[in-house]
């Protein structure tokens, strides 16, 4: 295999690698503005565009470890940085050209660091003007038992903390796309053992499971039962697009699952609403 092989490799199972983990390189709900190099100015482009935009920083300006050095900062202990591909056109004798050369494009690529992975002081940078959407923060407030809710570079449930963590609504392209990531998560935390008990198996963890798939899917569908209480449509289902060929895969083999699963994103939904379901009610 010869080295520009390799960079194909490499860079499509780091694609590949984000997709599995529910990413969607190419669209986030909340931004953090085009990535660029801090030195240089110079916006990334091509895949290095997508590549770097789907990291969880909220900080765009990224940087090789020497021009780090050169500012007098450091990268971070234990942090690990991404790999930049560009283009290299070296001269090579051809004896079929007038000139005697002919210049060939070689695939080469560099690490690079964001620079909250390194101690360099961040200036303050542009956020939007979000305002809270009154209906859904009375949602949140109005969970009983919920999940300690935090800001943080990325949107998650850890389900072995029993914490959402969310980037700041200031960050997102609108606060419905805010409130939908927000609700996302809510949604995966009723399945922990202290609510509705929904995750398989002796650990908290969802995931890399079995169900995952299913999971998502409740998540997906929960979090568009509480947006539609407020009045605005979800945007999730369009930022995890990656997991739709695992649910056709699912729902063809599993015909049950598309039922089973709104039944259980109904549930999920009303729990965090204080709604009740009796027995009879429930959908298995």
């Amino acid at each position: 295999m010869s080295g520009q092989d390799k960079i194909y490799d490499m860079v499509t199972d780091r694609i590949l690698e984000l997709m599995e983990q529910g990413t969607v390189p190419w669209r986030k709900t909340w931004s953090s503005g085009m990535p660029i190099n801090f030195k240089s100015k110079k916006e990334y482009r091509g895949i290095n565009l997508f590549f770097l935009n789907a990291m969880p920083y909220s900080c765009n300006l990224w940087g090789s470890f020497k021009q780090i050095t050169e500012k007098g900062g450091k990268v971070n202990k234990g942090e690990h940085g991404f790999p930049v591909v560009f283009w290299k056109f070296l001269d090579v004798t051809d004896a079929n050209n007038p000139s005697g050369l002919k210049r060939i494009p070689m695939l080469r690529y560099y690490t690079v660091f964001n620079l909250e992975q390194t101690d360099i002081k961040l200036e303050g940078k542009d956020e939007r003007d979000n305002k809270p959407i009154p209906c859904a923060e009375s949602i949140v407030s109005g969970y009983k038992n919920p999940p300690v809710i935090s800001s943080g570079k990325s949107a998650c449930y850890i389900p072995s903390k029993d914490v959402v963590q969310v980037p700041s609504i200031k960050s997102f392209d609108d606060p419905e796309s805010y409130y939908s990531t927000l609700f996302h998560e809510l949604i995966h935390s009723t399945g922990h053992k202290s609510r509705l008990n929904r995750f398989d198996g002796s650990s908290s963890e969802i995931f890399g499971s079995e169900s995952y798939s299913k999971e998502e899917l409740i998540a997906e569908m929960g979090a568009s039962y509480l947006s539609g209480h407020c009045g605005f449509l979800s945007s999730v289902e369009n930022n995890n697009a990656s997991y739709l060929s695992s649910w056709m895969k699912r729902l063809k083999e599993d015909k049950k699952l598309l039922i089973q699963a709104a039944g259980k994103a109904q549930i999920a939904a009303d729990h965090i609403l204080g709604k009740e379901w009796k027995n009879e009610d429930n959908i298995n």
